[in-house]
């Protein structure tokens, strides 16, 4: 296994977990409270793996319209 097909496997389960929080935090209105809900989780996600490696829990705040 390459660096790159590392870095690929890594870049889709960051995608598809993001999906999945999305997914899971649909019925939240409030984008203030769903930016911090998307950070507790992905932050509860980071403490179950071996340490050196993380998922990205950079949140981008959406405005309502």
């Amino acid at each position: 296994m390459t660096i790159d097909n590392i870095e690929e496997m890594e870049h889709d389960l960051e995608e598809g977990l993001a999906q999945y929080i999305d997914i899971l935090l649909q019925r939240v209105a409030s984008p203030t409270k769903r930016a911090y809900a998307k950070q507790l989780l992905l932050a509860d996600f980071n403490n179950t793996l071996p340490r050196g490696i993380y998922m990205d829990n950079m949140v981008m705040v959406e405005e309502e319209e």
